[in-house]
């Protein structure tokens, strides 16, 4: 994805509504994170932003599933599920 596409689907995901609190909070931090690791082109953000979206997700059985999902992509990214 080009940085104007991704900039486009932050905007979209920062017009979600009816989001817990904390899920809400988490999202716009991990989105503003994202914004600025491709404004200042830094190569990662923080991994406290994707743990704290996880977790807040987590919380709530409606976007637990969605934390899940997120949690595995981390791990086989890390090569968790490689064999060894």
């Amino acid at each position: 994805m080009t940085k104007e596409e991704l900039s486009t689907v932050f905007n979209g995901l920062k017009k979600v509504e009816n989001l817990p609190e904390d899920v809400d909070v988490a999202l716009k931090s991990f989105i503003t994170a994202c914004e600025g690791m491709l404004e200042f082109d830094v190569d990662t953000i923080p991994t406290e932003y994707l743990v704290n979206l996880i977790n807040a997700m987590g919380k709530h059985p409606k976007y637990r599933a969605m934390a899940n999902h997120l949690a595995l992509i981390v791990l086989n990214d890390m090569g968790y599920f490689n064999d060894k």
